[in-house]
């Protein structure tokens, strides 16, 4: 890719990576969900991404450093529906790097390799411009817009694989 990243298969191993994100206060307010607070909570995470049908992978820049994650997770918990929604997490040390970009574009080119997936979701705080701009730049389209608290939005991002 052309920053020198590289997608591998998330495993066990990048627990304490995952929770560095996780609990990383700048990165927090961008999530759905809010910031963890333990361990546990991330590792309850990472057992959900390796055992449920989930398609996750680590981001590894060109220093061989995990600059974050991308993962596909099946909507509904159901892989036969074909819908995924995408989750896209960068350590803010890595922030505008053009990672976010190359992560999404590096996974949509994986796609051939997992026909089961048909459609790809992707809800992003209104807040956070960067992501419905790389959602944009690669494709995907702004399908709705929800109201969830404060005069705040989560826009649903859309890309259809066939």
């Amino acid at each position: 890719m052309k920053n020198g990243l590289t997608l591998r298969p998330l495993s066990r191993d990048d627990l304490p990576f995952l929770h560095e994100l996780y609990s990383n206060k700048t990165s927090a307010r961008y999530m759905r969900y809010g910031r963890h607070a333990s361990i546990e909570q991330t590792r309850e995470l990472l057992r959900h991404y390796l055992e449920d049908s989930c398609l996750p992978f680590a981001l590894i820049n060109e220093n061989g450093d995990f600059a974050g994650y991308i993962s596909l997770i099946p909507e509904h918990d159901d892989p036969v529906c074909g819908t995924y929604s995408a989750t896209l997490m960068i350590l803010p040390k890595f922030w505008n790097a053009g990672y976010g970009t190359e992560a999404v574009q590096g996974i949509l080119k994986l796609l051939p390799d997992y026909p089961e997936v048909k459609r790809i979701l992707g809800y992003i705080v209104d807040q956070n411009e960067g992501s419905w701009k790389i959602a944009e730049k690669c494709g995907f389209s702004r399908i709705k817009e929800i109201g969830i608290e404060n005069d705040r939005f989560l826009y649903v991002y859309e890309y259809k694989c066939i």
